[in-house]
Formats: structure tokens, sequence, C-alpha cells
């Protein structure tokens, strides 16, 4: 079970959670690599011979950044994280066992993702729901195995990388729950320099990149799963 993940970070250096990010990654057994693209112009050094440094001396952006983190990267599962998270004890663990046992994407609930730089909390078994539709703070950390990647087209360059990314798996797309995911949110691409690029990308996922080939199944089988764990919620407990 040891190194079996390979981390993908774009950074732009402005967040104060990367540095301790890197080292809680590091201090996993599960984690074989982090790539790093670091997308300023600062020097970034890393002395742990785990973690690759892709410097290209200009500003990739995060879809183009996620590409080469994975291209460069060769563990068996990917996780794609902000620069600006901090992980719950147990989750690469808790999410090896799901992605094992088959998944598509696999990332926070909503409820699962903390506000500002709040700390990760564990808060008792993490546990996973099918969803067919990605939902708020999804794209904070993703995780999936190597063979689901989908290479994001050039022309979405910051926002709905992720949003191509579930929609064109082909087995069921995962929320946990269970755990707090601590992160600042947008920390970086919150920042005005962005905004252009945000029309852009949405303008041209809705025209160019709509239709799952997979949505009406998924819809389906997501449907008949909650109907029967309502039905089974319903039925009498035995003494």
């Amino acid at each position: 079970m040891t190194g079996r993940f390979a981390v993908v970070i774009p950074t732009l250096q402005r967040s104060p959670l990367l540095a301790p990010l890197l080292d809680d990654l590091l201090a996993q057994p599960l984690v074989n690599e982090v790539v790093v693209i670091n997308n300023s112009t600062g020097e970034l050094a890393v002395a742990d011979p785990r973690v690759r440094v892709l410097s290209p001396g200009r500003n990739l952006l995060v879809n183009p950044s996620w590409n080469l983190g994975v291209q460069e990267s060769s563990a068996p599962l990917l996780l794609i994280a902000n620069d600006d998270i901090v992980l719950p004890a147990g989750l690469l663990e808790a999410v090896a066992w799901r992605l094992d046992r088959g998944a598509g994407i696999i990332g926070p609930s909503p409820i699962s993702v903390g506000p500002g730089a709040a700390t990760p909390q564990r808060l008792g078994r993490i546990r996973f729901a099918p969803i067919a539709f990605r939902r708020q703070g999804f794209g904070a950390a993703m995780f999936l195995r190597r063979e689901n990647w989908q290479p994001i087209p050039s022309d979405l360059q910051v926002w709905c990388g992720d949003d191509y990314l579930f929609s064109r798996q082909r087995e069921l797309n995962f929320e946990f729950t269970g755990a707090t995911l601590g992160t600042a949110m947008a920390l970086t691409s919150a920042h005005p320099e962005f905004a252009r690029f945000k029309t852009q990308d949405l303008a041209t996922f809705e025209q160019r990149y709509p239709d799952s080939p997979y949505r009406d199944n998924h819809r389906a089988l997501v449907s008949a799963q909650t109907a029967a764990r309502a039905l089974l919620r319903r039925l009498p407990r035995g003494r």
C-alpha cells in the first residue's frame, strides 16, 4: 500500500499553506511523488528527492499545469491538489480503498470543505457517496486512478478543468464526507488578474464541452442507489 499516489500541485507561491502541505504529504507513506509546477518566476527549492519542481519561467495557468504534472509523474493513483489545502488524517487511505473498488473521480462534498485556513477535522468514518453533478469545492482536491485521467483541452486554462474531468469519467464519481478538508479556497484564483480567464473558460466549456457521454447513465445509477439507501433506512431494524 505504500507509495501509490502522485500529487500534482500548481502554485504561484502565494499560499502560506504550501510548505506545510508538502511536509504533510512527504510524511504520508502512500505518497510516492509530488510534482509542483512553479508558475512563479521566483525560485522554489525543495530538498526531498520525492518532490520535483517544474519551473517553466512563466505562469502556465491551472489546467495546463495539471496536464504537465500528470504527464511528468508515474504513480498509479493521482491527487490533483490546490496549494492552499490541509489534508485530514486518514483521507489518502480511505480514498485509495474507494478507488480500488471502482470510482471515476473523487472530491470533497461541500460540507467537507472547511472555510478559511480551517484546521482539518476527522469527524468519524470517511464515507463516499456517488454523485452525478460536481458541486462547490470539489476541485480543491481531486483523486483518481491514472488510467482515468483525461488530458484537459488547451482552451480551458483556469476554470472548468474539474468539470471536464468529472464529465469524462466512465465510472461513477464520488464525494467524501466524514472529514473536513482545510482550505483557504481560491486564495490565488480569486485575484482580479484571473477574471478574464473565468469568463472565457466558462463560455468555452459551455459551447464546446457541455455534454458527457455518461451523464444519463450516471444520473440513473445515482438515483437508483439513493432510492435503495432511502428504502433501507425505512426498514425496521432487527432486535
